[in-house]
């Protein structure tokens, strides 16, 4: 075959590439009913507004790379104060100094935390949120100070309840050198910072009268009491929440604080303008915001007519890593079958549709399904729902052909 039949003849009716612009199509209607945080292409946390897009960023080997539109469900920080030198509590064989530190956001608002005994398990405790048998994801920005490891854990626990610990080394892309009945993770920021989390779910059945979730400071890649005076670690941004993943830093005061959904689509004319309801081929470029299995049914994009009676969309399936082109619908009847992929991390990934009559092939990173060649389209169709607020990732671009594609340029596309 030749090198120009792998490229599209007619260029695409709508391209959004949000990782390249950082804007939203004026076509596009978007709503949150909260502001958010991101992180944007100077590597430092920032704060949108209610109704206010956001332009995710991630820092990799020193880089910093523009990952597109950011699209999350609603969360809520449980911790009441999201600064750690809030939290009530007095420091175990530590001290705690407010405006210690330039943060993540640019401000001087980071805690440090410092050992003042021997052999010490230097640490500061935040009570509250203990039910058994709930997912929990407690998550905090740190920076080495004089030392360059720190610890989260659950401890003090009752009843043959487990202890839940975790430690990260701050340098270099940052590691998770010891984890006991967790799952943890370390993400690199600028200036320093990382990200770091730890996922428990408690024992179903047991006690945690007296417990407290911890942040603290060691000098050793396994030991948690092994902090020196003189060490210490900086803290900032502390959440926690009902997930198994954490999700974009939600600042808190006082109080529980919520973020509300992100939901964008583009309807009626905004719609028809592009549309071509005789053939056409959908790509989108996209990553997941965490690794392993779906927890709900996250659905990245939709084109419908507001029900699922003409419906065809790409999500995620509840209890897997499967992703699928969601069975299209015609007048109420199914068309195709479901078709799987998996996508278990958070790579990025290239999937797409092309659909015509008797004509349907779905596939993801150069690999296709089977050609279904008993197809009807959806009829009467009027929108595209972008992220439908349960997402919990990046779009990097959204391209649209108002043609059916062959299957060798849709390998080519998506490799």
């Amino acid at each position: 075959m030749a090198i120009s039949n792998l490229y599209p003849a007619e260029g695409p009716t709508l391209n959004l590439n949000f990782a390249n612009s950082r804007i939203l199509d004026r076509r596009i209607t978007f709503t949150r009913t909260t502001g958010g945080t991101y992180t944007d292409r100077d590597g430092l946390i920032k704060y949108a507004l209610s109704d206010g897009p956001r332009f995710n960023h991630q820092y990799v080997n020193g880089e910093v790379e523009s990952l597109g539109l950011l699209i999350e469900e609603g969360s809520t920080n449980y911790f009441t104060q999201s600064i750690i030198s809030n939290w009530g509590s007095s420091p175990a064989a530590g001290t705690k100094t407010g405006s210690a530190g330039i943060s993540p956001d640019n401000t001087n608002t980071a805690t440090l935390l410092e050992a003042t005994a021997t052999n010490s398990q230097t640490r500061i405790e935040n009570g509250g949120q203990l039910t058994p048998g709930t997912t929990y994801t407690m998550s905090c920005f740190c920076k080495a100070g004089t030392v360059d490891y720190c610890t989260f854990g659950l401890y003090e626990l009752t009843d043959g309840a487990k202890n839940f610990q975790a430690i990260f080394y701050l340098t270099g892309e940052g590691t998770v050198t010891y984890d006991v009945n967790c799952d943890a993770t370390i993400t690199p920021y600028t200036n320093g910072w990382y990200r770091c989390t730890m996922t428990i779910t408690l024992t179903a059945g047991a006690s945690y009268s007296g417990s407290g979730w911890k942040l603290g400071v060691c000098d050793s890649p396994t030991a948690y009491y092994n902090a020196q005076p003189g060490d210490n670690v900086y803290f900032w941004g502390a959440q926690l929440e009902r997930k198994s993943f954490a999700t974009s830093y939600i600042p808190t005061s006082g109080g529980e604080g919520d973020r509300g959904a992100d939901d964008a689509s583009m309807v009626g004319d905004n719609f028809s303008d592009w549309y071509n309801p005789s053939e056409w081929t959908l790509m989108i470029v996209a990553r997941r915001n965490y690794s392993g299995n779906f927890l709900t049914y996250p659905n990245l994009a939709r084109i419908n007519d507001g029900t699922v009676n003409n419906n065809l969309g790409f999500y995620g399936a509840q209890g897997s890593t499967q992703f699928t082109n969601y069975s299209i619908n015609s007048g109420g009847v199914e068309q195709t079958d479901y078709v799987a992929r998996f996508l278990p991390d958070t790579s990025q990934f290239k999937m797409i549709q092309a659909l015509k009559i008797n004509d349907s092939t779905f596939g993801v990173n150069g690999t296709l399904t089977t050609t279904d060649t008993s197809v009807t389209m959806p009829v009467g169709v009027n929108q595209l729902l972008i992220g439908v607020g349960n997402w919990g990732g990046t779009i990097q671009q959204i391209v649209y052909y108002p043609t059916r594609l062959t299957n060798a340029q849709l390998q080519n596309l998506t490799k």
